[in-house]
């Protein structure tokens, strides 16, 4: 890697704003009015730009917690929520095709989407599988229950 090409690669990557667990909260809820309006004007500030927003895998595991245990979403809610920002090119992901699978495999083997997201990223680590006392886990391809 060049030097210039190492350059435009921080600059790339700090022109992206990372977000917390709370602004997508907001977004999410509008359940305080302040701040829903300081986070839709960041979003707004920054409209039309691919990717300007970066919502790293441990802000989605505990989006779907605090949207679960906290505002009464049901699972199916809160990944409904994900595949909304997932839709949007507006933010971006530590993976978005790994974050999609997810998405898709919780939707269909009613799993937790904690345990899916470690899974998938042992299976790409790579790991042979996922060994676990969790017999709830036991859905999901790549785990071995102990």
């Amino acid at each position: 890697m060049t030097a210039s090409s190492a350059r435009a690669r921080r600059s790339e990557a700090a022109s992206m704003i990372g977000l917390d667990t709370n602004v997508l909260v907001r977004l999410l809820t509008a359940d305080d009015p302040a701040q829903l309006k300081a986070a839709s004007r960041l979003l707004a500030a920054h409209d039309g730009e691919p990717g300007a927003f970066f919502v790293n895998d441990m802000v989605l595991v505990e989006l779907v917690r605090v949207l679960g245990r906290l505002y009464g979403f049901a699972p199916a809610e809160a990944l409904t929520a994900i595949a909304s920002l997932l839709e949007s090119n507006a933010f971006s992901f530590e993976d978005r095709d790994r974050l999609s699978h997810a998405v898709s495999q919780c939707g269909e083997r009613a799993c937790d989407f904690a345990d899916t997201m470690r899974v998938l990223k042992n299976a790409t680590a790579p790991c042979e599988y996922t060994a676990t006392f969790d017999k709830a886990m036991r859905a999901l391809p790549g785990v071995r229950v102990l």
